[in-house]
């Protein structure tokens, strides 16, 4: 134990695997909300009270961050079963024999 973390090294691991996905998910989701209420198709003139609507970012910014947060998702969703890979099976060894 380290005076930066106050349980285990590995306890301390997961913390930060659970946050990043955590917070990279948080991400994909708020951003897929932002698309989902504010689709960009459809009449672009006098009719559609959304065109040209900047909510914070351009809507360019938007897809980036959208995009790179389900990357880093997908990311740490593949080192966290990579890192648990042992309880996985064995798990499923489990439920299979049951």
């Amino acid at each position: 134990m380290s005076k930066a973390c106050p349980v285990s090294r590995q306890t301390c691991s997961n913390w930060l695997m659970d946050a990043a996905l955590a917070v990279s998910g948080a991400v994909a989701m708020l951003t897929g909300v932002y698309f989902l209420f504010l689709p960009s198709g459809g009449y672009q003139g006098g009719r559609n009270p959304f065109y040209g609507v900047t909510i914070l970012f351009e809507r360019h910014t938007w897809d980036q961050l959208h995009t790179w947060g389900g990357v880093a998702m997908i990311a740490a969703v593949a080192i966290h079963l990579a890192i648990h890979w042992k309880w996985v099976l064995s798990m499923a060894r489990r439920v299979v024999r049951e």
